[in-house]
């Protein structure tokens, strides 16, 4: 009598998977095999379909299939060469340090953008060595408290002075 109630026992336990902990034969690996269609939808270069959305037969076209290339990146902004920005450098035309004007604000101000980020030489037009000293001589008249670190200063009586 124990023999029959054991034979369906282990038919049982047979069919579970290799998890369970009834089982006493291993089951095989499960194999998950994914094909090249969906490799190349992981891989970006096959766009995929978006659920609950209709398809027209025009989708199903290879041209439409395709996902298209990202666009050109664009260029980073640099400053000028180091020939044009000695004609263009206020501070080498009047034979100016940069970090001996940390104490003028109204100087150092015009480099400064509204939210108090330095402009860079793209947008300057200083040489790097000046750009450099500039950025230098900015930050410390922001930790002295000369101009404020979060905004543009504001000057009164000047060409500067916010809306």
């Amino acid at each position: 009598m124990l023999n029959t109630l054991q034979n369906p026992l282990r038919l049982l336990s047979r069919r579970t998977p290799s998890f369970s902990c009834y089982s006493t034969i291993p089951s095989p690996p499960l194999r998950i095999s994914t094909s090249n269609n969906s490799r190349r939808v992981a891989s970006g270069t096959w766009k995929p379909f978006i659920a609950h959305n209709f398809i027209r037969p025009h989708d199903l076209s290879y041209k439409s299939r395709r996902a298209l290339p990202p666009p050109p990146r664009k260029r980073p902004e640099v400053g000028p060469p180091s020939s044009k920005a000695r004609h263009s450098d206020v501070f080498h035309q009047f034979k100016l340090d940069p970090l001996s004007q940390s104490m003028n604000p109204h100087i150092i101000g015009d480099f400064v953008s509204e939210m108090g980020k330095i402009y860079g030489r793209s947008i300057t037009g200083l040489s790097t060595r000046t750009q450099r000293r500039l950025g230098k001589a900015i930050r410390r008249a922001k930790m002295m408290g000369i101009i404020p670190a979060l905004s543009a200063p504001q000057f009164v009586g000047t060409i500067r002075r916010r809306p």
